[in-house]
């Protein structure tokens, strides 16, 4: 019996070990319409280019851009090709007409989540403020449901042992102890399960076009 039991219990951390998808949360909040803290350079845009003022909300990020080259602007006959890293925001360069893919890192390793965006650069000063998502990594050892299972593996074990015995009063005793140690440990198994898949969280960007004078 206490054997039996005992295997119940210790399959416990085995049935919450498998880790499942990282949790959803709320995407973050756009950005207020604000400029940048970075000063426009003073010589105009080149033709067949936009100014873009890259900024980021938490902390510098390290830019880097691929063009869609599906993409043909109006006025040109081929495609941009501007790829590679930018800037570090906040930042300004100037790039040609058309659609780019942006790829985003904390420049100062703030967090490791890396981003991406689009964007869509034209005439005049194109501001794109980016609030970057993130992903919140698994706790691996989770401390209260950790401890929730060993006391439930405790109480179980303990509850077995004493329905093992021929007194009744202890039996009844044991079978309450296996009772609460099995609801402690399933309500442990469900804490450390969540605490094990993390959490990702998209990001925001406001984006705004000044034309050109």
């Amino acid at each position: 019996m206490l054997r039996r039991w005992g295997l119940a219990t210790l399959a416990l951390p085995l049935l919450v070990a498998c880790k499942g998808e990282p949790k959803v949360l709320e995407p973050r909040s756009p950005p207020p319409r604000s400029p940048p803290p970075v000063a426009l350079p003073a010589q105009p845009t080149p033709a067949g280019m936009g100014r873009v003022v890259l900024h980021g909300t938490d902390g510098p990020l390290r830019v880097s851009a691929r063009a869609d080259v599906a993409f043909v602007p109006p006025g040109m006959s081929v495609p941009p090709t501007r790829t590679g890293e930018l800037c570090v925001t906040p930042c300004v360069v100037d790039l040609p007409h058309g659609h780019y893919r942006l790829f985003m890192s904390s420049a100062d390793g703030t967090y490791e989540q890396s981003d991406t965006d689009d964007m869509v650069v034209r005439d005049g000063v194109n501001y794109h403020v980016r609030a970057p998502g993130k992903f919140v990594p698994p706790t691996w050892i989770p401390v209260l449901p950790t401890v929730m299972m060993v006391a439930a593996t405790a109480a179980v074990l303990g509850g077995a042992s004493l329905m093992s015995g021929d007194d009744d009063s202890q039996k009844t005793t044991g079978g309450v102890l296996i009772g609460v140690g099995l609801a402690v440990g399933i309500g442990g198994g469900l804490l450390y399960y969540d605490a094990s898949r993390g959490a990702r969280q998209d990001g925001a960007t406001t984006q705004w076009n000044v034309p050109a004078q």
